[in-house]
């Protein structure tokens, strides 16, 4: 166990908040639980919590509606939603599981966190004309449906920890900057390739996926790099081009 506590990501850099039984990344969204000190590094790859430990038995248990997550956020920090232009609906209990036309209340909203709840689709975002950034992470999202109603303003999309396979639609991003999906279930160059019509993308987060796991690192990083030639920044890492040695 680390002897010095990080207040900084691994995955993102953002600042982390250390609460009495988690802890939370203000920027990716991730969070482990359990009364136990983490540094970065263990941050990215916490394989010794279990997997019931972050995510919480709530079976029979009704849901946080998506209204109320916002009138808690609005009672918490005072701020009149119709006017927020940043907005956090991080782990709600209960967890929010299901998005819908509420966004309605945050329509000037550029920088939205839900993650850490257990939302399986994505929904209502055509209210979100503004969002820039939405952190999502750790919940149970399966593909991009959904997000072509922010396509073009979406420049930031961290959506790790969930249950993308597919990678249809995300074609349609075409202002995303970056994009953080480490660890979810993509394992096919041929859905990977969906991804190269992101003309824009700068800085892509893809470590976990079974894609990656399939072949040595170096490997998988160089097909990266060579099927984004606009790429920046790889896994936390600044992509370096055979041309610029």
């Amino acid at each position: 166990m680390a002897s010095k506590q990080k207040s900084v990501c691994g995955s993102c850099n953002e600042n982390i908040q250390l609460k009495e039984d988690f802890i939370i990344c203000d920027g990716c969204g991730l969070q482990w639980y359990g009364k136990v000190q983490f540094d970065c590094s263990q941050l990215e790859k916490p394989d010794s919590i279990k997997k019931s430990d972050i995510r919480p038995n709530v079976e029979g248990t009704k849901g946080t509606s998506l209204k109320e997550a916002i009138q808690r956020w609005q009672e918490k920090t005072g701020q009149n939603p119709s006017e927020a232009t940043e907005v956090m609906l991080y782990f709600q209990w209960p967890p929010i599981q299901v998005l819908d036309n509420s966004f309605s209340m945050i329509p000037k909203c550029e920088k939205l966190s839900l993650s850490t709840n257990m939302i399986e689709k994505v929904a209502g975002m055509a209210h979100l004309s503004h969002l820039r950034i939405l952190s999502i992470g750790r919940n149970y999202i399966k593909n991009f449906a959904g997000l072509e109603a922010v396509a073009n303003t979406l420049e930031e999309l961290w959506i790790s920890y969930n249950l993308i396979e597919r990678m249809k639609g995300v074609g349609l991003l075409k202002k995303l900057k970056v994009l953080y999906m480490g660890n979810n279930l993509v394992k096919d160059w041929s859905e990977f390739k969906q991804l190269q019509e992101v003309t824009t993308l700068e800085d892509l987060l893809f470590d976990g996926n079974p894609l990656c796991e399939a072949s040595e690192e170096s490997v998988w990083k160089a097909e990266i790099i060579k099927r984004l030639p606009n790429l920046k920044k790889l896994d936390g890492d600044t992509v370096i081009r055979a041309e610029e040695d």
